[in-house]
């Protein structure tokens, strides 16, 4: 019973899905699924990890803009022959349309969350002036890459601090389960035992799902 209400607490706190199905097998085999569990956690942050090196950042965006425009290209051209996932088709048909580089800047701007609304001021202001904005483009490169490390080692340190209240917090309750599953309540028995050890469950899982709580927040 106790390994079902923690596979629904688990469920509640937003935890991943491959997390909630460990959960469950945690609740019918505790010793097997606390360890698959751990496993699970290990691979998802390095799954996680991997697919974020391999997503495009806006840092990249910027500096491959810059390198063309650097080599004597249009930036209109350059976005709309990008390929990052920050360019949408809808952009690429601006740019092909040959639409103002005001109106490209402006459509493209809520893709940018860093620089968005500086790129945007930039391309106006280049339409009017035909100064040169690469060494802007620059700029913003390594502005967003300063940031996107920055958020790359708070959401490193929110998964170590997450996996470390799977271990602390589930695991132990998984091997109490199993011992009591299989050798029923300590002596002597009765409330004594029963009372210290529901309040201590208790608090292990509020605490693991606090700890889910807030850092969640912390991560939006």
């Amino acid at each position: 019973m106790l390994m079902w209400v923690i596979a629904a607490l688990v469920t509640i706190s937003g935890a991943p899905w491959p997390v909630v199905v460990v959960a469950v097998v945690v609740a019918f085999a505790p010793v097997q699924g606390s360890l698959l569990l751990i496993a699970v956690a290990v691979g998802y942050g390095w799954f996680r990890r991997t697919r974020s090196r391999r997503d495009e950042s806006e840092a990249v965006l910027l500096r491959s803009l810059a390198g063309v425009v650097t080599a004597g290209g249009s930036l209109r051209d350059a976005i709309a022959q990008s390929e990052h996932e920050s360019v949408s088709n809808d952009v690429r048909r601006l740019c092909m349309a040959g639409a103002s580089i005001t109106e490209v800047g402006a459509a493209i701007e809520p893709k940018l969350p860093i620089n968005g609304r500086r790129f945007a001021s930039m391309c106006a202001m280049s339409e009017h002036t035909g100064s040169s904005i690469a060494p802007s483009m620059r700029t913003f490169a390594a502005r967003a890459k300063d940031a996107e490390d920055r958020d790359r080692q708070k959401r490193a340190s929110l998964a170590q601090v997450r996996f470390s209240a799977w271990v602390v917090g589930v695991a132990p309750l998984a091997l109490t389960a199993l011992v009591v599953g299989a050798n029923g309540v300590p002596e002597p028995g009765g409330a004594a035992v029963i009372i210290p050890m529901a309040v201590g469950a208790f608090l292990q899982i509020s605490g693991t799902v606090l700890v889910f709580v807030i850092s969640g927040r912390v991560a939006a």
